[in-house]
């Protein structure tokens, strides 16, 4: 049973990409010329990282960051879904 269970949980671990990536179909109009909406929304996560970044590198607190590149990475990860939340909610 628990080999079952593990086949199960790998085809699940498989499949849960597809099932993330078939909403995926936003298209944005910019200009006349068609762009996924995924690739806006990176271009606003991109932006505002670079806005927090440049305001963490006034402050003391880039400083006690354990791992920039980590903490960057995910925080534009958030921005850009959260980007995408706000501006594609249709």
């Amino acid at each position: 049973m628990g080999e079952r269970l593990r086949q199960s949980l790998i085809w699940t671990l498989r499949l849960l990409p597809c099932l993330a990536l078939a909403g995926c179909n936003g298209v944005v109009n910019i200009f006349g010329v068609y762009f996924p909406a995924w690739m806006a929304s990176f271009l606003v996560g991109l932006v505002l990282t670079g806005v927090t970044l440049s305001f963490l590198s006034r402050s003391v607190l880039r400083e006690i960051l354990p791992h920039p590149a980590v903490s960057f990475l995910s925080l534009m990860t958030f921005y850009s879904i959260l980007a995408w939340f706000i501006l594609f909610r249709d």
